[in-house]
């Protein structure tokens, strides 16, 4: 993942680095969710 790369003009890369931010998001969604519910898994009910 290539991160402070110039954005390039052509539609193409242009479609293509929307498709690798949404790819980035999905997976950041992922890393982020995954340990918050363990974590909630893990704490005694109240």
């Amino acid at each position: 993942m290539r991160v402070g790369a110039p954005l390039p003009q052509s539609s193409h890369h242009r479609e293509t680095a929307v498709e690798t931010a949404l790819d980035s998001v999905a997976f950041l969604r992922r890393s982020v969710h995954a340990p918050a519910r363990s974590n909630h898994e893990q704490r005694p009910e109240r």
